[in-house]
């Protein structure tokens, strides 16, 4: 497999005990996201065994190719063939689905950093330790009952705050760790070092698709019994795109919210995400110059040239959402 430098594995609290050389599907890194591969042992493997492929097992690729570690958790769909058995495996996050706050969880002032870390550190279990975590924004007042962790931090926090995470896996002492980080913007401004040009590190087969729905004016109503005046509720639009395409209004309630400072931040994060048409990059990048794949990561704001797609060639900035490293011909996507 082109780029793979080793395939750790180990029990579910993270203890390394052996090293794999499977069959990898694509792995991917996603901002504010669930990374993902599949594992594939020949049944005539000797480490096809239920202890190598346990749902719960932790996984840890190592690349030589600059790319950063990918590490997770083993767990279904898990496949039997006659020749092979193939396992799921996801960022340690996908476990966050399955851990819950308590019956009530209220936060009064807090920040969106020091609600993330309150929370991830009851689940220390997980092998997941804090690392940096951003601390300003305003404070917020959410109340949770028997929300899953992933919810809170992939659904709510977003919501109040414009904020990234990560969970980045390591090795400590023999152990498959995770490093859970909170970022007002994760990544760095890489345009002057960071070039993605089309015939040189991206091949010709990059896809631009403007997506999102357009939304110019928002309603945010906080919590309420009825829709009398006692229930707030704050608007916020976009003129500039009011103007270009037209009114296209908007509304939601949002449940545990009564403060209005906060609903004006979700009215505002409404527009400022959907005001105009999102455009997401598609391209095959390969590692070499002018910008090899240990130069960027997940969160970087990068400059992309591609002369020959959209209705005029494109030359500007990016910022990387997500990338999947395929070890059957050694590209990113």
């Amino acid at each position: 497999m082109s780029g793979i430098a080793r395939v750790l594995v180990g029990d579910g609290t993270g203890r390394v005990f052996d090293e794999l050389t499977p069959g990898l599907e694509p792995l991917s890194w996603v901002l504010n996201g669930i990374g993902r591969t599949k594992i594939t042992l020949a049944r005539s493997d000797p480490k096809a065994t239920a202890d190598h492929l346990a749902i719960g097992n932790r996984v840890y690729v190592e690349f030589a190719n600059g790319l950063p570690p990918w590490g997770g958790v083993m767990d279904l769909p898990r496949r039997f063939s006659p020749d092979s058995i193939t396992v799921s495996c996801y960022g340690i996050e996908h476990l966050l689905r399955y851990r819950l706050t308590r019956r009530t969880d209220a936060f009064y002032e807090r920040p969106a950093g020091a609600i993330f870390a309150e929370l991830i550190s009851r689940v220390s279990d997980l092998g997941i330790t804090l690392g940096q975590v951003w601390g300003g924004g305003r404070p917020h007042w959410p109340r949770y009952h028997y929300k899953s962790l992933w919810y809170v931090c992939e659904h709510s926090l977003r919501r109040i705050e414009r904020c990234d995470f990560r969970f980045i896996p390591y090795l400590d002492s023999g152990h498959i760790r995770f490093r859970a980080e909170f970022y007002e913007r994760a990544g760095a401004n890489r345009t002057a070092e960071v070039m993605l040009a089309e015939g040189a590190n991206v091949e010709a087969s990059a896809h631009i698709e403007e997506q999102g729905e357009i939304v110019n004016r928002h309603y945010a109503a906080g919590d309420g019994t009825t829709w009398g005046p006692e229930r707030l509720v704050v608007v916020a639009q976009d003129s500039d795109s009011l103007g270009y395409y037209g009114l296209r209004e908007t509304a939601e309630v949002y449940p545990g919210v009564s403060q209005q400072a906060t609903l004006e931040l979700h009215a505002r994060n409404a527009i400022i995400t959907n005001a105009q048409p999102r455009r997401l990059f598609q391209v095959t990048a390969l590692n070499a110059e002018p910008a090899p794949f240990a130069l960027y990561d997940i969160g970087d704001t990068v400059r992309l040239e591609l002369p020959s797609f959209g209705f005029t060639p494109y030359s500007g900035r990016v910022r990387i959402l997500a990338r999947e490293f395929d070890p059957n011909n050694g590209v990113c996507r």
